[in-house]
């Protein structure tokens, strides 16, 4: 067998950095107490609670039967012999199932360093997670027999979906559809705007799971600032319920057949994402005030007030363009700099905000939150 030399760029350079990074963080663990917890005394509790966290969403993911899928033309031309089929999934199940099982016990080993957590009380924890986690697999493993060629290459074209969104950097096709929601009466931009989020309500469950890994992260990491977590949770739970106005971006025959401006649309839009925001940032202060760690209300509202703008402007966006992707030489590569600047579309102005409020006051934090809204909702 002829041996091919690593290429920078290849899977197993970057399965070496992060390698190397996690025997790192494992190894100097003064520094990352440092950075994340500072002065602060050690917290058991939160580690554990963290830890159990981090398991519920391993759980979660295995739960939805991910590694579900086939591609049709494996379907049709190698599924003849006897458990072939059943032989692949079941390989795809257990890999999902040691990889999640790696990064908790990587996540517990740097929580209890970090937190001196006692081995009685780790035990336990991972021992409850273990089973759940075995729970999980388990009724994975029970739905690989009954899983039918429809469902299958049902999931193999949403990973087809997701696949070509990366590669063509285009992000909005992986926003999730909408749901079956009854509302009538008389099309307008905000009855528009309340199916598009009351259609997407299947997400809710998600965007509270984030709100409680802020209110851990707040409380096992109290050093590292609650401003960048708040953002990046917040963004990543808004994100899916901006699906009803991406539809209408990307539909121009939808888009004219509603009456109304292209900034009035946004507005509106915005006002309810910007609503779901709020109930997400008060459920995220109450746990924190629950648990001692309270965030200033002022500065984390306007936090969101700036990430749901960011929303708007994400999925508000033209289709893309590759007729002159502006190739650029940017001393390590060739970049295409139009397709990034389309990419980033959104999350460019939420880093921008977010960067600058993290060190502005009270007064500076309202004028750049009021520039940002009008610069998501204009253009």
């Amino acid at each position: 067998m002829r041996k091919r030399a690593l290429a920078v760029g290849d899977r197993a350079w970057y399965l070496i950095f992060l390698g190397a990074f996690a025997i790192t963080t494992l190894v100097n663990t003064g520094g990352v107490r440092t950075a994340l917890v500072g002065t602060a005394p050690p917290d058991p509790a939160g580690a554990l609670a963290a830890l159990a966290v981090f398991t519920l969403i391993a759980v979660k993911s295995l739960w939805r039967k991910g590694f579900l899928w086939r591609s049709a033309a494996d379907l049709t031309w190698a599924d003849f012999l006897p458990g072939t089929r059943e032989r692949v999934l079941y390989a795809r199940l257990v890999w999902a199932g040691v990889w999640r099982l790696g990064l908790l016990a990587y996540a517990g080993a740097v929580l209890a360093r970090t937190h001196e957590v006692p081995p009685a009380h780790l035990a336990v924890v991972v021992s409850v997670g273990g089973a759940a986690l075995l729970v999980a697999l388990d009724r994975g493993r029970r739905a690989v027999p009954t899983a039918g060629r429809a469902a299958l290459v049902h999931a193999w074209g949403e990973r087809v979906v997701r696949s070509v969104a990366l590669s063509f950097l285009d992000p909005m096709m992986m926003l999730p559809p909408a749901g079956r929601v009854s509302l009538g009466g008389r099309v307008t931009a905000l009855r528009l705007a309340v199916i598009g989020v009351l259609s997407r309500a299947r997400y809710l469950v998600d965007a509270l799971v984030l709100a409680v890994v802020v209110v851990i992260v707040h409380r096992v990491f109290p050093a590292l600032s609650p401003t960048w977590p708040v953002a990046i949770a917040g963004y990543l739970a808004l994100v899916p319920f901006g699906g009803g106005l991406a539809d209408l971006w990307r539909n121009p025959g939808r888009r004219r057949w509603l009456s109304g401006s292209d900034t009035a649309i946004r507005v509106t839009h915005g006002a309810l994402i910007a609503l779901v925001g709020a109930v997400w940032t008060a459920l995220v202060l109450a746990g924190c005030a629950i648990f001692g760690q309270g965030l200033a209300m002022p500065h984390t509202l306007l936090v969101m007030l700036v990430v749901s703008a960011a929303v708007v402007r994400t999925v508000a966006r033209p289709m893309p363009s590759y007729d002159d992707l502006m190739i650029v030489d940017v001393g390590f590569g060739l970049v295409p700099m139009r397709l990034v600047v389309q990419t980033v579309r959104g999350p460019d102005v939420a880093l921008l905000g977010v960067l600058i409020l993290s060190g502005a006051g009270l007064l500076e934090s309202c004028v750049v939150a009021a520039l940002v809204v009008a610069v998501c909702v204009l253009r």
